[in-house]
C-alpha cells in the first residue's frame, strides 16, 4: 500500500502542476472534433482560431487570456454571422475568473457575455427564452465560482489559524523551557561552585564537573529555546503576522500558582540556599492577588531570583517591595550587580518572557541600572 502511493505521489504532483494546460487543451480537442462534425464552415474555424489564441495565451497570461476568451465569446454573440457556440470555454473562464480574482473581475465577465448574447438573441429575434437562458449562461459560472472563492478563503484562514497556533505553542513551549529549566539550572551551578572551596580535592572535582556540566546544558537550552522561537517567528509571518505571536496565559493553570504568599516562600528560599539576603516588604494582602496576576508574577520572580543568582553580588542585600492593592500590584527588585557574573551566557530570553507575561495582562515592565544597582519595576 505505501509502495502504491509513494508510486502516485510524483504523478499526483505533476497533475497538481500541469492541470490547467492539460484541461485547455482537452477542451480544444473537444472543439476540433465537434467543428469536424459540423462541416466546413470558414466562419467556424475562423472563430475557432480566435477562441484558441485566447485559450493559449491563458496558459501563460491566466486573466488575461480567460478575459480575452470572454471577449471573444462576447463579440461572436453580436455578430450577425452564426457561429457555432463555444459555451465551454467560456462558461469555463467565467467561473475560473470568478473563483481565483478579484468578484468584480468575473462578476464583469458574465455580465457582459450574458448582456452580449442577450442582445445577439434581440437582433436575431429570438423568444424569451432563449434570452433567459443567457442570463443563466452568465449566473451559474458566476455562482459557482463564487462558491470556489468563498471555500478557498475558509480554507486559507484554517491553515493561517493552524499556522498560528504553532507558532503560539512553540513560543510558549519555548518561554515554559527557558523559565522552569534555566531556573534550576542555574541553582545547580551556583550551589556547586560555592562548595568548591569547601570539600576535598575529589569531592571539588565532582562539584567541578557538575557545574560545567550545567553551564553546558543551559547553553543547549538556550539554543534550544532560540530555535523554538524562530520557527514560532517563521510560523507567524508564513500565517501573515508581522511578528511571533503574544503568549497567552490559560487560566486553568493559573489556578494552580493562586498562593502568592507561597511563591514569596520559595523566591526567598532559593536565595538564600545561594547564600543571599533578602530584605522583603509586603504592603497588602497576598490572599487578594488574582490567579492569574499570581501566575504572572510567579513566573516573573522565578526569572528574577535566576538572574539575581548570576549576576547580583551575594555580599550585598537584596531588596524586593510588593505592594497590593484591590486594582494593582506592583513589585519592585534591586541588587547590587558584581564583576563578570556567572559562567553562563546571556541571551535576554528571561526579560523578554518576563515582559511578554505582563504585557498579556496589560501592565507594565521598567529596568534600569544606575552605577552598579540594577532594579526592576512590574506593575500589573
Amino acid at each position: 500500500m505505501k509502495r502504491s502511493s509513494s508510486r502516485l505521489a510524483p504523478l499526483w504532483l505533476w497533475l497538481r502542476r500541469y492541470w490547467y494546460p492539460l484541461l485547455i487543451i482537452m477542451i480544444a480537442i473537444y472543439q476540433f472534433v465537434r467543428l469536424l462534425l459540423v462541416g466546413p464552415v470558414l466562419a467556424n474555424w475562423i472563430a475557432w482560431l480566435f477562441i484558441l489564441v485566447a485559450e493559449a495565451a491563458s496558459v501563460w497570461f491566466r486573466r488575461e487570456g480567460l478575459l480575452a476568451v470572454c471577449a471573444v465569446a462576447a463579440v461572436l454573440a453580436v455578430s450577425p454571422v452564426t457561429f457555432t457556440s463555444f459555451a465551454d470555454i467560456s462558461l469555463f473562464a467565467i467561473g475560473y475568473l470568478c473563483a481565483t480574482t478579484p468578484a468584480w473581475i468575473g462578476i464583469g465577465a458574465g455580465a457582459v457575455t450574458a448582456l452580449s448574447l442577450i442582445y445577439g438573441f434581440y437582433l436575431a429575434e429570438e423568444d424569451f427564452n432563449n434570452s433567459f437562458g443567457a442570463i443563466l449562461y452568465g449566473v451559474i459560472p458566476i455562482a459557482v465560482g463564487l462558491t470556489i472563492a468563498y471555500n478557498r478563503r475558509l480554507l486559507e484562514m484554517e491553515q493561517v489559524r493552524r499556522r498560528l497556533q504553532l507558532a503560539q505553542q512553540s513560543q510558549d513551549f519555548a518561554t515554559e523551557v527557558h523559565d522552569s529549566i534555566s531556573h534550576v539550572l542555574v541553582q545547580i551551578s551556583i550551589l556547586s561552585e560555592a562548595k568548591l572551596s569547601t570539600v576535598a580535592q575529589d569531592q571539588a572535582d565532582h562539584l567541578e564537573q557538575i557545574n560545567g556540566l550545567s553551564a553546558r546544558g543551559l547553553r543547549e537550552m538556550r539554543d534550544l529555546v532560540k530555535e523554538l522561537q524562530s520557527r514560532s517567528q517563521q510560523w507567524a509571518l508564513l500565517a501573515g503576522g508581522e511578528k511571533a505571536p503574544q503568549m497567552i496565559e490559560d487560566t486553568a493553570d493559573a489556578c494552580v500558582n493562586s498562593d502568592f504568599g507561597s511563591v514569596l516562600q520559595e523566591f526567598s528560599d532559593a536565595l538564600q540556599r545561594a547564600g543571599f539576603t533578602l530584605e522583603l516588604q509586603i504592603q497588602g494582602d497576598t490572599e487578594s492577588v488574582p490567579p492569574s496576576t499570581a501566575t504572572v508574577l510567579a513566573d516573573c520572580l522565578r526569572e528574577i531570583s535566576t538572574n539575581i543568582m548570576k549576576y547580583a553580588d551575594a555580599t550585598q542585600p537584596v531588596a524586593l517591595l510588593l505592594r497590593i492593592n484591590a486594582s494593582r500590584v506592583r513589585l519592585y527588585c534591586a541588587n547590587e550587580v558584581k564583576d563578570g557574573g556567572a559562567n553562563f551566557p546571556s541571551s535576554g530570553h528571561g526579560l523578554v518572557g518576563i515582559k511578554r507575561r505582563v504585557e498579556s495582562l496589560g501592565g507594565q515592565v521598567e529596568t534600569a541600572l544606575d552605577d552598579a544597582t540594577w532594579s526592576i519595576t512590574i506593575g500589573v
